[in-house]
Formats: structure tokens, C-alpha cells, sequence
């Protein structure tokens, strides 16, 4: 299937409607934007106990396995299995982007992820007033955008609730990106009850993360940091509470949180733990 953009197997739109016990099934989907595996967006709907198998999403934006946004809809018990996402801009396993009291509970997703240019996550690549809970993700994520945001559970969050998720992914960026086991980069938010197994975090520096760019007749300078940390790569006024890990991480530059702005120290986390 084939088409310019807002496309889903089942339907283009979700909007103020239910979906219920769908099944898809040996898919392709290339989309120019918004593309999904049950619907482009869900808007303030209900998609509830799906099945996603042996589907390919290739997407020229935003992409996501159930839907490439989610905006104040509910997803729950949902699975994705053998699920191919490509896509140049935000992409996640379930949805793409997370906006504004959109709810995903109880998901699971088995996933190869990639993006070009944007945010990356196992669940959901950029999440604003998300609450993302008992989900679990396995697979492999990566972006090579350039400062992207990259976690085994969800990419970019704000204002985000992550409660009792795991993800046992591989999580990689290869263009300084903030990579972390459960989330890239948070501000604002409250990850709770979470822990990354036997995730590997792989970070890889394409050229110096010092150097001059030259902008009009004049040069910038300019510094760029690699953050990457088991559970969050940067986390910024963000509550860390009873997370777990147990894997291994690949990096020149590792930081178990890396502080931000006004963000969090290290001593300020509650009850971190590696399990041996």
C-alpha cells in the first residue's frame, strides 16, 4: 500500500472512535507522512487489544507501528511482533508521537526501528503529557539524526509519566544523540518502576564533538555532548524512582544521568540499582 501521507492499514483517521480486537498481518505501508499500522492518528479514540504481525512501515515523516500520532487517545493491550519501521522523521513502535493526555497501557513491542532525523523510541519516539505504563519493548533502535533522542521505551518526553515499563532493546545513535535504556531525554517527567535488561546502548562519535562550522562569512563554534545513561541519557527536573538495570553500555562519554540546565544530580536519584 501506497500513499502520500495520513495512512493506516485499517484507517486514515481515528478520531472520537474505538477500535477493538483487529488484527493485521504481512503488511507493507510506504507513506510520505504519518503513516501507522492500524491508523495514521488517533484522536481522542480508544484502540484496544490488537495484534500487529510481519508488518513494514517505510515513511518519508512520522511513523508509527499502531499509529503515527497519538493525540489524547487511548492504546492498550496491544502487541506488535516481527514489525520493520523506517522512517526520516519521529518514529516509535507503537506511535510516533504521544501528545496531550494520550494514554498507552499495557503494549508490547517486538521491533526493528530506524530514523534518519528524529526521536526514537521502543514505544513512542516523542511524548508530551504521555502516560506510558506496562509497556515492554525488545528489538533494535537507532536514529542518526543529529542530537536525537533515543530510549528503549520512549525517545524525546515532556511532562511524561513512564511507569512500570522494561525494555531489553539494543538502543543506538550515531550522531551525538541522547541515548538511554528506558528514555533519551526527560524533562519534567516521572519514570517509576522501570528497568532496561540486558539492554545494549551504543553511541558512536562520527567526527569530533568540538569543531568549527562556518555560517554566512563568519565562524561558530560550536560543542556538542553525547548523554547517554542505563535508564535516561539527560534528564532535566525528572523523578527517577525504583529503576533497574542489567546490561552494558558503548560509549566515549557515559553518564549514568547527565546533568542539564537546572537538571538532577546523580544524588537526587531514588533507589537506582544494577542488578548483578
Amino acid at each position: 500500500m501506497q500513499s502520500n501521507e495520513y495512512a493506516g492499514i485499517l484507517a486514515g483517521v481515528i478520531q472520537n472512535s474505538s477500535v477493538t480486537n483487529c488484527k493485521i498481518i504481512d503488511s507493507l505501508l510506504k507513506v510520505q507522512n504519518y503513516g501507522g499500522g492500524i491508523s495514521s492518528s488517533n484522536i481522542e479514540g480508544r484502540i484496544d487489544s490488537c495484534v500487529v504481525q510481519n508488518l513494514s512501515i517505510i515513511s518519508a515523516g512520522v511513523g508509527g507501528g499502531i499509529v503515527s500520532d497519538n493525540n489524547n487517545g487511548s492504546i492498550s493491550n496491544t502487541s506488535l511482533d516481527s514489525v520493520l519501521l523506517i522512517a526520516q522523521s519521529n518514529v516509535g513502535g507503537i506511535a510516533g508521537t504521544s501528545l496531550f493526555g494520550g494514554i498507552i497501557n499495557n503494549c508490547t513491542a517486538h521491533c526493528v526501528i530506524v530514523s534518519e532525523n528524529g526521536d526514537v523510541g521502543g514505544v513512542v519516539g516523542w511524548a508530551i503529557s504521555t502516560n506510558i505504563i506496562n509497556c515492554s519493548t525488545s528489538g533494535n533502535i537507532k536514529s542518526n539524526g543529529l542530537g536525537s533522542a533515543i530510549g528503549g521505551v520512549s525517545g524525546k518526553n515532556y511532562n511524561t509519566t513512564i511507569f512500570n515499563c522494561f525494555s531489553e532493546s539494543s538502543v543506538s545513535a550515531t550522531n551525538f544523540g541522547n541515548v538511554g535504556g528506558i528514555a533519551g531525554f526527560a524533562e519534567l517527567c516521572i519514570i517509576q518502576n522501570c528497568y532496561s535488561f540486558n539492554t545494549e546502548i551504543n553511541q558512536f562519535e562520527p567526527f569530533k564533538s568540538v569543531f568549527y562550522e562556518r555560517s554566512l562569512f563568519n565562524y561558530i563554534f560550536l560543542k556538542l555532548e553525547m548523554k547517554a545513561g542505563y535508564i535516561v541519557g539527560n534528564a532535566i527536573n525528572t523523578q527517577i524512582i525504583d529503576c533497574y538495570y542489567w546490561n552494558h553500555i558503548k560509549s566515549n562519554k557515559l553518564f549514568l544521568i547527565k546533568k542539564g540546565g537546572n537538571g538532577i544530580s546523580i544524588t537526587e536519584l531514588s533507589n537506582i540499582k544494577h542488578i548483578l
